[in-house]
């Protein structure tokens, strides 16, 4: 999870890039700066964690008013539509945390082309639509972790299927492909990877699968 420290270094960075954009140093804005961050859905309480978080942090920054936003449903359609819109408000800066790593480049780069700054957070976008991403965790260990887990409570042996979120997030693929190198090890050699799914981030759906 992004804990305080991560959340101040996201908005302090998003600031200093905003502000570097606009000709001045965030700290001697005239105006506040108009930061949104935008999650892959609204209602997940990971992203309730960032949002308070950033709260937090625009607060003891100071020259930071965050826009805290994001679609519905996890598709990158309607990350896009929330983008467009804060496209024609003219915000600052935005903080995405990316339904699909190369869907949004587009409307990126049309955000950056307008002056707005856009960075990434949580599960990238490729490079060519934002300036920098935060990756607030180490990787490889979520995945090793993850499988060492199961390994212990299985007793290193039995048939397992990953659950993840949407095929097109970034952050959890990459954390699947580490889990499967530490699968590689003799160790897991009587656990079986039967299959992997997707619940898009709906709880129905991800029962259901």
């Amino acid at each position: 999870m992004l804990n305080r420290r991560l959340l101040l270094q996201l908005m302090g960075g998003v600031s200093m890039v905003a502000g570097a954009g606009l000709g001045v140093g965030p700290t001697f804005a005239a105006d506040k700066l108009r930061v949104a961050m935008v999650v892959k859905a609204l209602g997940i309480g990971f992203f309730d964690a960032c949002r308070d978080g950033g709260l937090e942090a625009a607060k003891e920054l100071g020259n930071v008013d965050l826009i805290y936003t994001g679609p519905t449903k996890t598709t990158a359609e309607e990350q896009i539509a929330v983008i467009e819109s804060l496209i024609a408000e003219k915000v600052d800066a935005i903080a995405i945390s990316a339904d699909d790593t190369n869907a949004l480049v587009p409307v990126c780069k049309k955000a950056m082309s307008r002056g707005i700054k856009v960075i990434s957070f949580d599960s990238g976008i490729a490079p060519e639509g934002r300036i920098m991403h935060l990756n607030p965790s180490n990787n490889a260990l979520i995945g090793s972790k993850c499988v060492q887990m199961m390994a212990k409570t299985l007793h290193n042996e039995g048939d397992v299927a990953i659950l993840s979120a949407t095929a097109q997030a970034t952050n959890q693929n990459i954390w699947i492909e580490e889990m499967k190198k530490e699968w590689a090890k003799p160790d897991y050699a009587k656990m079986k990877l039967v299959s992997t799914v997707y619940g898009d981030d709906v709880a129905d759906k991800s029962y259901r699968e």
